[in-house]
């Protein structure tokens, strides 16, 4: 699949949030939905925005449900570094990985 300049490339599968995704524990969908309804809502983000923080968002909670986590309460720093470190084997920029973090 090509990219286009104006997009930019395809998400990684393990960020994708279309009829392909893994599906996400209930608590974790439920907070994406108003995670990115607060975006929209109360801080008037852009659509492109809101897409790129629901993806980052999206791939940490695939990440979470990988390690068999269910709830955002069962979430500890040590889930959070081994995410961060699971981004720097996939090869994400310096950059990218000081947004995430």
């Amino acid at each position: 699949m090509t990219s286009d300049p104006a997009v930019g490339p395809p998400a990684p599968a393990e960020f994708a949030s279309g009829p392909g995704a893994e599906p996400l524990p209930a608590a974790f969908a439920d907070a994406l939905v108003d995670y990115e309804r607060h975006l929209r809502r109360q801080r008037h983000l852009s659509e492109h925005t809101v897409r790129a923080y629901a993806t980052d968002l999206r791939g940490l909670m695939t990440h979470l449900a990988r390690l068999r986590l269910s709830t955002l309460g069962e979430v500890d720093l040590r889930a959070l570094r081994s995410w961060l470190a699971r981004q720097q084997t996939l090869g994400q920029s310096r950059s990218t990985l000081q947004r995430r973090s």
